[in-house]
């Protein structure tokens, strides 16, 4: 569970706060790989060479012009992107086992060596213009937003400016009917999701009646 065990973190508000900056802005990286063609038009074996980030095969080459980007992201700058999960793809499945030791796991690189970038893997992307397509590396992704909740809740208590973590969680945008909403840089299309990804972000409580998928997610 995100910030169960607080008093494994530095005690102190200052300490606290700045292991979370670190965090966001610098420590916590990732390889963003995005796609800009439709990943069903190669097939099974260049998505498990990408998913793996390993270098592609000579029969591959001619694919080239394919536009395969990889890039290094901190979760500030991964987050200023708009990433959605289609409702076929798996729901969120990790447990707080999972989520623990992803956070055990970064604390413990941090008492080690705060200023060395701890990689957490690769998310692959289809980039369909106005957003990035989910591939593989949702549970991670998902994960690292309702962690950024948790950092909001996080300065709200300590009285410090949230409007940097915001930023990152939504941007304001204009609907159909003309009425400025916050859109989130995380959409799950899957049943609940959306809806339980909204309330966690609003430190509200779990409705009587959601998937387990969405129990997950308030779990984490």
């Amino acid at each position: 569970m995100i910030f169960g065990d607080e008093q494994e973190l530095p005690c102190h508000s200052a300490g606290q706060l700045l292991f979370w900056q670190k965090c966001v802005h610098e420590k916590l990286r990732f390889t963003l790989v995005n796609l800009e063609t439709n990943l069903e038009k190669y097939g099974a074996f260049l998505y498990n060479d990408v998913c793996t980030h390993t270098a592609l095969p000579e029969r591959m080459k001619p694919m080239a012009d394919t536009h395969i980007k990889y890039n290094d992201h901190s979760i500030n700058s991964a987050f200023k992107n708009h990433y959605i999960v289609p409702d076929y793809q798996r729901e969120y499945v990790w447990k707080d086992e999972q989520v623990e030791q992803l956070l055990a796991d970064l604390l413990d690189a941090y008492n080690t060596d705060s200023q060395k970038a701890y990689f957490l893997g690769t998310i692959v992307t289809y980039d369909s213009g106005s957003q990035f397509e989910l591939i593989d590396g949702q549970q991670r992704l998902t994960t690292f937003f309702i962690l950024l909740c948790a950092i909001k809740k996080i300065y709200m208590d300590y009285g410090e400016q949230t409007s940097v973590i915001e930023n990152l969680i939504y941007s304001p945008t204009m609907n159909s009917e003309g009425d400025v909403i916050n859109l989130y840089h995380l959409q799950l299309q899957y049943e609940d999701a959306g809806n339980c990804l909204e309330l966690i972000e609003k430190g509200q409580e779990r409705p009587n009646y959601i998937t387990q998928s969405g129990e997950r997610l308030f779990d984490a």
